[in-house]
C-alpha cells in the first residue's frame, strides 16, 4: 500500500513539471514580444540626393547629310530579244559571229532563210493579178461594144415598130395577108428581145466588175503577204546586243515560231534591289516635290522621289569599275514574303564596245546590286545598292 501511494505522488509531480516546461517558454515569448514592441524605433528618413557624374561634352554643328541605304539584288539587261522565225525554211546564210557570247551590232544580218517557196508563191500571185487586170479591161471593152450594139438595136426596134404599125393598117384595109403581118410581128419581137438581152448584159457588168475588183484586191493582199514572207526570211539585230542562246545552225530547217537566238542589250542594265520601307522613306526628300497628277507618269515620280545611285563592280581587292545609275521605277507592290519595297536602278552605257571585253563580261551573267539613295554597288556575285 505504501509503495502504491508513493508512485501516485511521483506521477502527479511529473505532470506538473511537464506543464511548467510548456507554459514558461510561452510566457517568456509573450514578455519578449511586448518588450520589443515597446522599444521599437520608427524608420529613419533619408533625404534624396541627385547623383553627380562627370561627362565629356562635344560641340556639334548643324550640317547637311545625304541619306544612304544599302541593299542587294541581281543585275539584268534592260532589254532582251528572242529571234523567233516567222516563216519556215532552210537556213541558207548564217552570220559568222552567231555564237553564244558574241557581240552583234544593230542592223546586222543574222540569218537568211531560203526564199524559193515564197518567191514562187509571189510569182503566182502576180500572174493572177495580171489575169484579173486583163479580165477587167476585157469587161470594159465589152461594155462599150454592148452599148454601141444596144444603140443600133434600139434604132432597129423603132423602125420595126413603125413598120409593124404600117402593116397593121394595111392588114385592116385588106391589102396584105395575115402571114405578112405575122412575119412583121416576129421581126419586131426579135429586135425587142435583142434590146432586152443587151440591157440585161449591161446591167450585169457593174456586179461583174465588182467581183473582179474584189478578186484583184484579194490577189494584191496575197502578193503583199508573199512579199512580207520574203522579207521575213532575213532576220536583223534590233539593237546592239550580246548573244546568250543560239539554237540553229547553217543548212538546218527552221520551223515557224521556233526561237533561233536570244540576245541581251548592252546599252543599259537594270538592277532590282529590295529596301525595307523605313530605309526607303529615309531616302525620300524632306522638301515638297512636284505635284503628282491623279494618273501620274513615271517621270514625275522619279522627280518626286529624287533617288540617285552609284554602281561599283569590284574586279578584285584593288581594282573596280564604277557606273552612275539612275532610279528607274518601283515595283507595283511590296514583296509579300519579306515586306520589302523593290526598286529598279538603271545603268546606261554600262558595256560600251570599247569596254565590252573587260566590264560587260563580269556583269552580263548576273550578279547583285547595291547602294541606293545616293548610290548602288555591284559585283559579279552581289550588287550593293
Amino acid at each position: 500500500m505504501a509503495k502504491s501511494s508513493v508512485k501516485g505522488t511521483e506521477g502527479k509531480h511529473m505532470k506538473s513539471l511537464k506543464k511548467l516546461l510548456i507554459i514558461i517558454p510561452v510566457i517568456c515569448g509573450i514578455v519578449l514580444f511586448v518588450w520589443m514592441k515597446s522599444t521599437k524605433q520608427p524608420p529613419a528618413r533619408l533625404d534624396h540626393k541627385e547623383r553627380v557624374q562627370t561627362v565629356r561634352v562635344i560641340s556639334l554643328e548643324k550640317t547637311r547629310v545625304v541619306p544612304r541605304a544599302i541593299s542587294y539584288g541581281y543585275v539584268e539587261a534592260e532589254r532582251t530579244w528572242e529571234a523567233i522565225s516567222e516563216v519556215s525554211g532552210k537556213i541558207v546564210y548564217m552570220n559568222k559571229n552567231l555564237r553564244k557570247g558574241y557581240f552583234i551590232r544593230k542592223g546586222e544580218l543574222l540569218f537568211k532563210i531560203d526564199t524559193t517557196p515564197y518567191g514562187l508563191a509571189e510569182t503566182r500571185g502576180v500572174a493572177e493579178l495580171m489575169n484579173v487586170d486583163a479580165r477587167l479591161k476585157e469587161l470594159a471593152q465589152s461594155q462599150k461594144n454592148t452599148q454601141r450594139v444596144l444603140s443600133i438595136e434600139k434604132k432597129s426596134l423603132t423602125s420595126a415598130a413603125q413598120e409593124l404599125k404600117r402593116k397593121r393598117e394595111l392588114f385592116d384595109k385588106g391589102y396584105i395577108s395575115a402571114s405578112d403581118l405575122e412575119r412583121e410581128e416576129r421581126i419586131f419581137l426579135t429586135h425587142q428581145t435583142t434590146v432586152n438581152n443587151l440591157q440585161n448584159t449591161l446591167a450585169l457588168i457593174p456586179s461583174q466588175k465588182k467581183a473582179l475588183l474584189a478578186q484583184k484586191k484579194s490577189g494584191e493582199s496575197t502578193v503583199t503577204e508573199r512579199r512580207l514572207d520574203v522579207a521575213k526570211t532575213e532576220i536583223y539585230a534590233p539593237f546592239n546586243c550580246r548573244l546568250s542562246v543560239v539554237n540553229i545552225e547553217l543548212h538546218q530547217y527552221a520551223t515557224a515560231g521556233s526561237v533561233l537566238v536570244k540576245a541581251e542589250s548592252i546599252e543599259s542594265a537594270e538592277i532590282s534591289i529590295q529596301l525595307a520601307p523605313k530605309n526607303f522613306l529615309n531616302l525620300m526628300p524632306r522638301e515638297d516635290g512636284p505635284m503628282i497628277p491623279e494618273v501620274p507618269n513615271m517621270e514625275i515620280l522619279r522627280q518626286a522621289i529624287g533617288i540617285t545611285a552609284k554602281v561599283i563592280l569590284p574586279l578584285d581587292e584593288v581594282n573596280q569599275i564604277e557606273w552612275d545609275g539612275r532610279f528607274s521605277r518601283t515595283s507595283e507592290s511590296m514583296d509579300l514574303k519579306t515586306g520589302a519595297i523593290t526598286i529598279y536602278i538603271t545603268v546606261d552605257k554600262y558595256a560600251s564596245w570599247k569596254a565590252a571585253t573587260s566590264a560587260y563580261q563580269y556583269v552580263c551573267g548576273g550578279g547583285t546590286a547595291g547602294e541606293s539613295g545616293s548610290g548602288s554597288v555591284c559585283n559579279p556575285q552581289k550588287f550593293r545598292a
